[in-house]
């Protein structure tokens, strides 16, 4: 193909939901992770490190292959830049509710900074031609890979054949509509940031966002459990027997530690004062309300709200939500060190997000935790 061709046959950037991200690649091997950090922090050691050529800069916008790969998990998708007005619009859902007052922090960070380095990670209904394109870009050496400091592995294809950029990009300009799978504060910062700018008439690059989209089947999804700290010289047994008459427990019983992490459904491990416990969770079933049936709204409404008085989970001190990658052992110290009780939850299904979001509807702050996360390190998305 001439280059003539070549441009010819080069796709429109915006589709309207999303486009071919401006995105500069960490040279592989080049900087530790103690460098990449400060730069997230430091808009002069961000300058310093563009300047040294720790980023590879490409000269035209194209779209990229990003892997990730963590404890025998590999999660393959596409890195884009993601339209601001699109998530006004509702066409980038969200399923999670969010703290203006972490978005606010977050936007300031960015309009000091001017960069972003973590994608927001998106859902998509993939079809078998995509997977295809995809697995086929794979086949070359990667163009950068890095390993974070948790040992999650990134690599990063830039697609540049033009054949293949066309393909890619007719699959992802039929797509109506993503969910936000993790970055639910990165992308309302974002959208605050973008207000900002328009109504100062900052560079155009302000109103999308990078994001990595990803098949909705491959995302592994682990619970977000929840620890909260009680009341002192209030005896365990009292705290039992208001579960046990909570409007949401069905049933509860002491149980070995297995029995009480290993949870299904509708079923909540329970650790108090020493000992372990399995929660049945009786939920508000609704083929109208798929919120009704997630076991983070019936703990968190059902059961924290009349047993603890907890109201907002967000801004009430007492609660701390805990990722659904610490063990057993963790969540029993902790409680123990801090006079908590902790709730170990089962999670939701990818499409039982998907359609909360589809509804309109949010789930509490912190209720999913998708695994691998995008780390930060690979990418630099400059916003001016």
């Amino acid at each position: 193909m001439t280059d003539l061709q070549t441009r010819a046959a080069r796709p429109a950037t915006d589709t309207g939901l999303l486009r071919r991200p401006n995105v500069r690649l960490l040279v592989p091997d080049g900087y530790g992770n103690d460098a990449l950090d400060q730069a997230q922090h430091d808009r002069t050691a961000l300058t310093r490190l563009l300047s040294d050529g720790a980023f590879h800069e490409h000269a035209e916008h194209s779209y990229i292959v990003y892997q990730l790969a963590s404890a025998g998990r590999t999660l393959t998708g596409v890195v884009v830049e993601i339209s601001v007005d699109a998530y006004r619009q509702g066409r980038i859902r969200p399923h999670e509710d969010t703290s203006p007052e972490r978005e606010r922090a977050l936007a300031t960070s960015l309009q000091e900074l001017g960069a972003a380095f973590v994608p927001v990670t998106l859902m998509f209904d993939a079809l078998p031609a995509l997977r295809a394109r995809l697995a086929e870009t794979m086949t070359a050496t990667p163009d950068t890979y890095t390993t974070s400091a948790d040992g999650v592995v990134q690599r990063a294809w830039r697609v540049t054949d033009p054949d293949a950029e066309l393909a890619l990009h007719s699959e992802l300009a039929a797509l109506s509509t993503l969910h936000i799978a993790d970055g639910h504060h990165r992308m309302g910062a974002a959208a605050r940031h973008a207000r900002r700018a328009e109504l100062h008439g900052q560079p155009t690059a302000s109103r999308f966002v990078l994001a990595a989209l990803f098949p909705y089947e491959d995302m592994h999804v682990l619970g977000y459990h929840r620890c909260v700290a009680l009341p002192d010289a209030v005896p365990a047994a009292d705290f039992l027997h208001a579960i046990r008459t909570s409007p949401g427990c069905a049933r509860l019983r002491e149980c070995d530690r297995d029995a009480a992490v290993h949870t299904a459904p509708g079923v909540v491990g329970v650790y108090l004062d020493g000992s372990w416990y399995r929660l049945e969770l009786r939920r508000r079933i609704s083929n109208s309300d798929p919120r009704s049936s997630l076991d983070i709204v019936a703990l968190t409404e059902r059961i924290l709200a009349p047993v603890l008085g907890v109201g907002n989970v967000s801004s009430d001190p007492r609660v701390t939500p805990v990722s659904g990658t610490a063990g057993a052992e963790g969540i029993a110290a902790r409680c123990a060190e801090n006079n908590e009780i902790g709730f170990i939850l089962h999670p939701p299904t990818a499409e039982q997000v998907m359609a909360v979001a589809d509804d309109g509807m949010v789930m509490p702050p912190k209720s999913t935790w998708f695994e691998p996360k995008a780390r930060s390190g690979l990418f630099v998305h400059l916003l001016d």
